[in-house]
């Protein structure tokens, strides 16, 4: 791990985190043991609001003095959860638009989509389509797009209306669950994907454990979280776009998320910083809103229809970003232990 490696600038608080606004609080629990290492050497970095959606609440950010890794405390309970994602929650409620499978770029653009891969699914081998889970597939554009490359693709959604969607558009193997409450036999499949599902789990030593326990031996678990080591965290703090409390209830960064998929019985760990300037763009789109200037609708729609134009300008910022291993979002790849 980075001793040198923070998780903010914003100075520790003193005395626990603050409960929630008045008439949610029957709903959380607080977190004062760190869920990776057990210490509870803790320290409060700040207090925050809901950044994606506006909703009530005040959640404090807690980080472990001794494994650095940062959580949200209080946070909603396993069994409230589900109540704090409003309806119009994009990964639940999001079209399913999964690129044509008769599309087959030429070869030049093969080739430059290798070298300007933004990194945001990292399919380890995938020449050799096998069986693949893809938790967390919300309304299941990357599942419909594992599948039309060949893949057995199956997912699993905790959103019954996502999957719903999804149902309406392909004729694919997809459960409604968490992965606490669901149950695969051992060594069902080659890939798991979960894409930016590792931050919403109450426990994830315990899932990530049961996610390595449904890989054959050999297999692999792929996804990605929000960086919490970026120069975005450092600079936003508690107004951090992909904050997103409470339902995002860990905070990850290279090294604490190295250590939970080491702990969880993952080897050979890979970390991708991706070129995406999501965060960024909803940032500007925020500011131009509050402001009343032109343009903000395209910033705030740019991580799921923005335009192709803008994508090309702001691509080299990105790959910047990535290199320098400053970007606000990482993928990792990690192998099953025999």
């Amino acid at each position: 791990m980075n001793p040198k490696e923070k998780p903010t600038t914003a100075p520790p608080l003193d005395g626990a985190a603050q409960t929630p606004t008045t008439g949610v609080t029957e709903k959380i629990e607080k977190v004062e043991r760190c869920p990776l290492c057990g210490s509870r050497r803790l320290s409060l970095q700040f207090v925050a609001h809901d950044t994606l959606h506006g909703m009530p609440g005040e959640w404090g950010v807690v980080a472990c003095s001794d494994c650095r890794l940062m959580w949200t405390s209080p946070r909603p309970t396993r069994e409230t959860v589900a109540s704090f994602y409003p309806e119009e929650y994009q990964p639940h409620g999001g079209h399913f638009a999964p690129a044509s499978p008769g599309d087959r770029a030429p070869l030049l653009r093969r080739l430059a989509g290798r070298v300007l891969d933004p990194k945001e699914v990292v399919i380890p081998d995938p020449h050799r389509p096998r069986r693949v889970l893809e938790v967390g597939c919300g309304s299941g554009r990357v599942l419909a797009e594992l599948a039309d490359k060949g893949w057995d693709a199956h997912g699993l959604e905790p959103s019954a209306a996502a999957v719903a969607t999804l149902r309406a558009h392909r004729d694919l193997p997809v459960r409604v669950g968490t992965i606490e409450e669901t149950t695969y036999p051992s060594g069902s499949f080659d890939l798991i994907v979960a894409s930016m599902v590792l931050e919403h789990l109450h426990d994830p030593i315990a899932d990530v454990v049961k996610l390595r326990n449904w890989l054959c031996p050999g297999g692999h678990l792929t996804g990605s979280v929000p960086n919490c080591a970026s120069w975005e965290f450092r600079f936003f703090g508690a107004e951090w776009f992909a904050l997103q409390l409470p339902t995002h209830l860990f905070h990850f960064t290279p090294s604490t998320l190295t250590l939970l998929l080491e702990k969880a019985g993952f080897t050979h760990i890979r970390i991708h910083h991706q070129r995406n300037v999501s965060n960024l763009m909803i940032h500007f789109g925020r500011f131009l809103e509050k402001h009343r200037l032109p343009s903000a609708k395209i910033f705030l729609d740019y991580p799921t229809i923005g335009p192709r134009a803008l994508r090309l300008v702001v691509r080299p910022a990105a790959s910047v970003l990535a290199w320098s291993r400053q970007a606000g979002r990482i993928s990792f790849v990690a192998k099953r232990s025999p």
